[in-house]
Order: structure tokens, then sequence, then C-alpha cells
């Protein structure tokens, strides 16, 4: 969980959660309040509904955070699946992901603890290519 605002879906929302992000897949959506005003959404904001309502369907939570967030070490090691002391030697040690300090206590923007992400899983998968690859050229693959 990023934050506390982290917003899960129950098991009877599920489907119609599926139906929901089929929905604005198709473009073209517009919201009607009650009173019946309405407006066509704009292709942002499909996406990003879009994309929450497939998460929730599948049963994840979603939070909606502004690119330029500032996240804590444990919520950047959530972001990365790792342990919050190595999310600190990434930062301190290895300088790989930038950050400011308020008193103690360490702060990294979202958009960077992202870039870090993808290119540590950049790299992930370019070395399991290479190992693929030499494996294929030793035989062990038929």
């Amino acid at each position: 969980m990023i934050s506390r605002d982290s917003i899960m879906a129950s098991s009877e929302e599920r489907e119609g959660l599926r139906r929901v992000a089929e929905v604005l897949s198709g473009g073209g959506v517009s919201l009607v309040s009650r009173s019946g005003d309405g407006v066509e959404l704009p292709e942002s904001v499909l996406e990003v509904v879009g994309r929450a309502a497939r998460e929730l369907s599948e049963g994840r939570g979603v939070a909606v955070l502004p690119v330029g967030a500032e996240l804590t070490t444990r919520q950047a090691a959530e972001v990365l699946g790792v342990s919050r002391p190595h999310v600190i030697k990434i930062m301190e040690d290895e300088r790989e992901i930038p950050f400011t300090k308020r008193g103690t206590h360490r702060r990294a923007r979202l958009e960077d603890v992202l870039a870090y992400k993808e290119k540590r899983d950049a790299g992930r998968l370019a070395a399991l290519d290479e190992m693929a690859r030499e494996a294929q050229e030793l035989g062990l693959y038929d």
C-alpha cells in the first residue's frame, strides 16, 4: 500500500469493474450527473479510470498519486518490492535514486522511483535474454 488512501474493491464489485474497464477502453465516454448535466471524459481520464478499474477487478489495491509526489523510504520499498534498508542503500550508497532529507527522513520523488524501477526491470530482462541465448548456444534448449 502506497498510502492509507488506497482503494480496494470487494469481490462482489470485481465483475462490474471488468465491465467498466471494457466500456472505458472504447473511448467516447460521457459522464452524466443526476441532474442531467453531462460532459465527455478526456482520454487522460479514461486511461486513469480504466487502469484503476482493471487493477481493482483483479483484486489489487489502487492509489492515485501525482507524479511529483514524494515517497517515504517505506513507500518506495513497496513500489519497488524490496526492503526499506535496500532502498536506503540504493539512495545513499549507490546514488541510484535521488532523494532529499527532511531532518533524518529521506524522501524520493515518485517519478525517480519509477524511473529506477523501469531501468532495473529492463536490466533484468536483458540479463534473462542473454542467459536464454547462451543456453540455446550450449544446446540446453530443445
